[in-house]
């Protein structure tokens, strides 16, 4: 089974599956490559598992670049985040889809701009050092984890992580 990964292309976080075979099969034989060799390769080789629209092969192209550059030991600058996000963690339970349809009515009646993400995936949240579920990550942060607050304390939690970070 390959491996799920997400990276952030354009500002968005996006899964991509096989990138770490993909990096771990190619890198060697890229070496000394002109980057466009580089992300053309490795667009052409992960386009057979994942959607690529064509309209972002070069936000795409770009991104695993920069993933290229991470796993050969480059030195590499993160592209910065266009909004803030949230991340909810958790098996994808009634009380975890609950807690992300919270936290979106939330953002919505405070007419924020916020990337909401769910992270299912047993093995992402294991990477992810996360112990309880469901969890709560706000920029990057742990808000909670284990349990869900009630709805104020909710809210409170949101907007202070949103303000702080």
């Amino acid at each position: 089974m390959k491996s799920i990964r997400q990276i952030r292309i354009d500002g968005h976080l996006v899964g991509m599956v096989g990138l770490d075979e993909a990096l771990q099969e190619l890198a060697g034989s890229l070496r000394g490559q002109p980057r466009d060799t580089i992300e053309q390769v490795l667009l052409d080789r992960l386009a057979t598992d994942n959607y690529i629209p064509s309209s972002a092969r070069k936000a795409y192209g770009k991104a695993l670049y920069r993933e290229w550059q991470r796993f050969v030991g480059e030195p590499v600058a993160d592209e910065p985040m266009e909004a803030p996000s949230i991340v909810v963690v958790g098996p994808g339970c009634a009380q975890c889809d609950a807690l992300q349809k919270t936290v979106m009515e939330i953002l919505s009646a405070e007419n924020l701009a916020v990337s909401v993400d769910h992270v299912r995936d047993p093995m992402a949240i294991a990477e992810m050092g996360i112990l309880g579920v469901p969890a709560l990550v706000v920029k990057g942060r742990v808000v909670f984890s284990g349990r869900v607050p009630l709805r104020a304390e909710l809210k409170r939690r949101v907007l202070q992580a949103l303000k702080d970070a």
